[in-house]
């Protein structure tokens, strides 16, 4: 159970975009806030910079995560098989 734990926190973590991911997260919120408060027409042009942004910001974050992910399962994981036992 501590296994499948773990690795679903992992891919949680690649999902949401490690801490710029929930930076972008942030920023998106906000921009639903502010259409919200001061209409569509309003923010119109400011919110297309700020979710152009967002997406961005979650996308690298998603890419540093996974490298980072996929760089501690190589660690872990023995490149190399061992050899065969010799038949006795």
């Amino acid at each position: 159970m501590a296994v499948l734990r773990e690795k679903l926190l992992g891919w949680g973590r690649i999902i949401v975009g490690g801490p710029l991911g929930l930076v972008a997260w942030g920023i998106s919120g906000a921009s639903a806030v502010a259409i919200l408060m001061w209409g569509l027409s309003t923010v119109a042009i400011p919110l297309l910079m700020l979710k152009t942004a967002s997406w961005g910001i979650w996308g690298f974050g998603v890419f540093r995560e996974s490298k980072t992910r996929t760089a501690l399962l190589k660690k872990s994981r023995p490149s190399v098989l061992p050899p065969p036992d010799s038949p006795s």
